[in-house]
């Protein structure tokens, strides 16, 4: 999760990042992470703040990322709910598919 955050600044070059959590979770029944960000892009430099929720795991195939990200007023806490309901979906395959 801190390596999410430490690119995220630099290479997004995003301003006024803030952590509002960090917490450890289950993605699909695996050990991850789950972030909560609030932060401006470039082009909004003193306009539209963002959250953005960021949750991982883990996997022999790879770091799987589920993700939501709004504009902090009116949309962000609108559509958190429709979010975590499908967050919890969220299944991760133990093998690909046979072709």
């Amino acid at each position: 999760a801190e390596k999410l955050v430490a690119e995220a600044t630099t290479a997004g070059g995003l301003q006024n990042m803030e952590v509002l959590s960090d917490e450890p979770v289950l993605l699909a029944g695996r050990a991850g992470f789950r972030l909560h960000l609030a932060y401006r892009l470039p082009v909004d430099a003193g306009s539209v703040r963002y959250e953005q929720i960021l949750v991982g795991a883990n996997s022999p195939q790879g770091i799987f990322i589920v993700s939501y990200r709004a504009p902090h007023l009116h949309f962000f806490r609108r559509d958190t709910e429709a979010f975590e309901k499908t967050l919890a979906t969220f299944a991760i395959a133990d093998k690909a598919p046979k072709r």
